[in-house]
C-alpha cells in the first residue's frame, strides 16, 4: 500500500497537518481503511498543502520580525514593554487575516515550474471537482497561443492496461501565464477543469467555472483586455 510517510513525523499546530507527509492526523489514522482513490485523491493535495506549510513558515517570521523591530522602538520612546507590545500589536491590527492573504498571495505568485502548476491545478481540482478523474499530466506549453491559437487544452488519451481501457488525461497551459497576474492564471485552469466534466461551452459549463471562481466572466473579460494590451505593445513601443 502506498504511503507519503517519510517518517518525520511531527504535527504542526497551527495547519494540524504532519510536517513530514502533509496529511492531518485523522488522514494519518484512517489511511489503510481508505480505498485506492481516496487515498489518490488525498495524495494529490499534499505538495500544495507543503508548499503552502512553508510559506506561512516564511509569513510568521516576518511578520515576528517586524512586531519585535516596533515593540524595541516603543521600549526606545519611553514604553513599558508590556505596553510597546501592546501597541505595535494594535498598530499592525488582526495578523491572521494578514498572514493569510500573504501566504494565499505568495502561494499563486510562484507558479513558474511545471511541478508547481501541477501542484497548483491539483489544489483546485482536490477543492472543487473531488470525484473527477485524477491528472497524468499538467504542462506549460511554449507554443500553444502562437500555434493553436487557445491559451489551454484539455484531452484524454486512452490506453489498454491489462484488461480494462483507461483514459489518461492531460492539461496543457500556455506559458505566457508564467508571467501573467495570478488571478488570469486561475481563470484559465478554471476554465480548464471545467471540461474536465462539460465538454461544451453551455450553461452547466459556465456554471461550474463560476463555483469554482466567482469573478470567472470578468476575469475572462479582463484576460481579453490584458492579451489586446499585450499584443499592441510592441506597435506603440516602435
Amino acid at each position: 500500500m502506498e504511503t507519503p510517510c517519510i517518517k518525520i513525523c511531527t504535527n504542526d499546530p497551527g495547519s494540524g497537518l504532519c510536517r513530514g507527509c502533509g496529511r492531518t492526523l485523522e488522514e494519518i489514522a484512517v489511511w489503510a481503511a481508505l480505498g485506492a482513490d481516496e487515498r489518490q485523491r488525498i495524495m494529490e493535495q499534499l505538495p500544495a498543502r507543503l508548499r503552502r506549510g512553508a510559506v506561512a513558515g516564511h509569513v510568521d517570521d516576518e511578520l515576528a520580525f517586524h512586531l519585535d523591530m516596533r515593540t524595541q522602538r516603543n521600549v526606545a520612546l519611553g514604553m513599558s514593554p508590556d505596553d510597546a507590545r501592546r501597541e505595535a500589536e494594535q498598530r499592525f491590527g488582526e495578523l491572521d487575516p494578514v498572514r493569510d492573504v500573504l501566504v494565499d498571495h505568495d502561494a499563486r505568485r510562484n507558479v513558474r515550474t511545471e511541478r508547481a502548476l501541477y501542484e497548483y491545478v491539483n489544489e483546485l481540482k482536490a477543492s472543487h471537482m473531488k470525484s473527477a478523474p485524477p491528472l497524468a499530466k499538467v504542462a506549460y506549453d511554449a507554443k500553444l497561443h502562437v500555434v493553436r491559437n487557445a491559451l489551454g487544452t484539455h484531452s484524454a488519451v486512452s490506453r489498454i492496461q491489462g484488461d480494462r481501457l483507461q483514459a489518461k488525461r492531460e492539461i496543457r497551459i500556455a506559458a505566457l501565464f508564467k508571467e501573467a497576474p495570478a488571478d488570469f492564471l486561475r481563470m484559465i485552469v478554471v476554465h480548464e477543469l471545467a471540461h474536465m466534466k462539460q465538454r461544451e461551452h453551455d450553461k452547466a459549463f459556465y456554471a461550474l467555472c463560476l463555483h469554482m471562481e466567482p469573478d470567472y466572466h470578468r476575469l475572462e473579460l479582463d484576460l481579453r483586455l490584458w492579451l489586446t494590451a499585450q499584443e499592441l505593445s510592441p506597435r506603440a513601443a516602435a
